[in-house]
């Protein structure tokens, strides 16, 4: 269990997204864990294309000859043209699955289940900001109606209650 716990909080070591309460410090942690592992642009997306094993058949590149009757198939150049859409495939492949865990390591167990119908990360945060976004308004009040709950205890002012 301890190994779960580590490596879920080496992916994303913040408090977990709750709800509406902590949407904003969540955001804003969300925002640098993914800029740090290189998926915030990727995630800002609005949509992220579908991911199609490329077929050598569209890779294939032809050499030119005297008369367009003579073109002929370069082999060499077809596969290279191919083998680095494979590589691109896979490495999209790759962030796409990073994406979803730290989407899902980054949320409530509620919110995971909540998101776990979306295979696309990127619908998957943008149901979280639809759902669980909260106006600006809304926080600053917050943060006044927790700053007004403090208590200095009859303390005359703030270093009297600190000290």
């Amino acid at each position: 269990m301890a190994d779960s716990q580590e490596s879920k909080d080496s992916i994303f070591p913040y408090d977990l997204l709750q709800g509406k309460t902590n949407f904003v410090r969540w955001k804003r942690n969300f925002r640098r864990v993914a800029k740090d592992e290189e998926l915030y642009d990727y995630l800002a997306k609005k949509e992220i294309p579908e991911l199609v094993y490329p077929d050598q058949q569209d890779h294939l590149v032809y050499a030119q000859g005297k008369t367009r009757s003579e073109d002929k198939i370069d082999t060499a150049q077809s596969f290279l043209k191919w083998q680095s859409a494979v590589k691109k495939w896979e490495s999209d492949k790759a962030k796409v699955k990073q994406a979803r865990k730290l989407i899902r390591r980054s949320v409530s167990e509620g919110i995971a289940a909540e998101i776990e119908p979306f295979d696309d990360p990127v619908e998957a945060i943008n149901y979280i900001y639809k759902v669980y976004s909260v106006h600006e308004s809304r926080v600053a009040d917050s943060i006044f109606e927790t700053i007004g709950s403090l208590r200095l205890n009859k303390c005359s002012n703030l270093n009297d209650y600190l000290n």
